[in-house]
């Protein structure tokens, strides 16, 4: 997977992180590279070779989601019989560009190297030479 994928230099990247260690916010995750970095002295773990940027998920609710599990279980026409659904629409998206939750995923795609001795030795290792 790492052999994949997109490289990202440490200095070119600014926000949320994901590496093998603890983690400024717990399970690997933190803010950015200082802060997994900083946790990872905090934890007395070495800092890792390499980590994955995050990408954001915003809390978002889909109201069309909401009208299709609302009339799922009901007769055949009960979609078409709704009163208002667009004004629904709106208040939901309204509602949901007001919300600041957010959560981040690891996106494995990319890979962010903190230490390129260590990363070349994982990338030349036992495992790497047997793919």
């Amino acid at each position: 997977m790492l052999t994949r994928a997109t490289i990202i230099e440490a200095a070119d990247y600014n926000g949320p992180v994901s590496a093998e260690c603890a983690g400024e916010w717990g399970e690997g995750y933190s803010s950015d590279l200082a802060a997994m970095i900083e946790a990872c002295h905090d934890a007395g773990e070495p800092v890792p070779a390499y980590c994955h940027p995050c990408a954001d998920h915003p809390l978002r609710i889909d109201p069309v989601n909401i009208l299709e599990n609302a009339t799922e279980e009901m007769h055949e026409d009960a979609a078409d019989q709704i009163v208002d659904a667009d004004e629904l629409t709106a208040y939901i998206n309204a509602w949901n560009e007001k919300q600041t939750c957010v959560t981040y995923y690891e996106d494995r795609s990319r890979v962010i190297i903190i230490d390129r001795v260590a990363f070349g030795e994982i990338m030349s290792g036992p495992a790497a030479q047997s793919s």
